[in-house]
């Protein structure tokens, strides 16, 4: 009697055709289980951003953290700028800059995380901002950071607030990205000199704006997280048009987008000095 041993050649291919069949069936299925994680692990970041924030408010007579920091020796907000995260890594900065750093969002609620992972979303793209030589010579490592602020609430009174359930105060406006060393706020106030009111008011100045995005607007399945000045986090789709080329202003911050997610033109509110719409702290969101 004779013993048969390994396979054929036939029956091997059909193995791996097996094989391969099987993993082409499960792949889509990992991906998508790999990307609710990181959706979750966001969620939560965002949570805690926001967390950090209400004890902030209990320190500093319910006032909200600032967007933009102040250049003293210029008398200008940095409006429109990045700010450093942390506040002291880069090295051709003097020491008082790296003070004026430290009153802008990102670490003024630090003391209240202390934990820098929680400013960036894992299913952001790692990204550098351009012209920025201190990346080689840092006094302590930079971090990354994936999340905006609403910049409106620049020194606004908690009170104040009209929707605090329905206001956003956190979101990835930036995009699909993960800025190494830079935090930012979107929208921003378009603030001036320092003797100029640097508040949101609303049909009055100094008016505001969104910034750019740096990556696609789809960051998890064609959508960014929200976090509220009252609530938890929360998905919002961005980009479905309700009507030809428009979105709904009630929802998304982005009248328009490109093929690829990136906004294009905001929603604004009328006159001469205009606000994103979705970010005012007055808008009681009952249209």
């Amino acid at each position: 009697m004779s013993v048969r041993r390994g396979f054929t050649l036939i029956e091997m291919l059909v193995v791996i055709a097996i094989i391969a069949i099987l993993a082409a069936l499960l792949f889509p299925v990992l991906t998508q289980a790999k990307e609710r994680a990181k959706t979750t692990a966001c969620s939560n970041n965002l949570k805690q951003l926001a967390h950090a924030v209400q004890i902030y408010l209990d320190d500093y007579d319910q006032r909200f953290p600032l967007a933009v920091t102040l250049d003293v020796a210029a008398g200008t907000y940095r409006t429109g700028e990045f700010s450093e995260f942390p506040n002291a890594w880069r090295s051709s900065q003097t020491g008082a800059r790296h003070a004026e750093n430290r009153t802008h969002w990102s670490s003024a609620i630090y003391p209240y995380i202390e934990n820098h992972g929680i400013y960036a979303c894992p299913s952001g793209a790692d990204d550098r901002l351009p012209g920025v030589p201190d990346y080689g010579s840092p006094l302590v490592p930079p971090r990354y950071v994936s999340y905006t602020y609403n910049g409106l609430l620049h020194s606004y009174p908690a009170s104040s607030v009209a929707a605090p359930d329905d206001l956003p105060l956190f979101w990835e406006g930036l995009g699909k990205v993960r800025v190494e060393g830079f935090a930012v706020s979107s929208p921003q106030l378009n603030c001036t000199d320092l003797g100029a009111v640097c508040f949101y008011v609303p049909g009055s100045a100094p008016g505001g704006t969104l910034m750019p995005n740096l990556r696609s607007q789809w960051v998890h399945n064609k959508g960014v997280i929200f976090t509220f000045v009252r609530t938890g986090a929360k998905f919002r789709r961005l980009g479905a048009q309700v009507q030809p080329l428009t979105t709904d202003r009630l929802r998304d911050p982005w009248e328009t987008y490109d093929a690829g997610g990136i906004g294009q033109t905001q929603w604004l509110t009328p006159g001469a000095f205009r606000y994103p719409y979705l970010f005012r702290p007055d808008y009681a969101f009952d249209e």
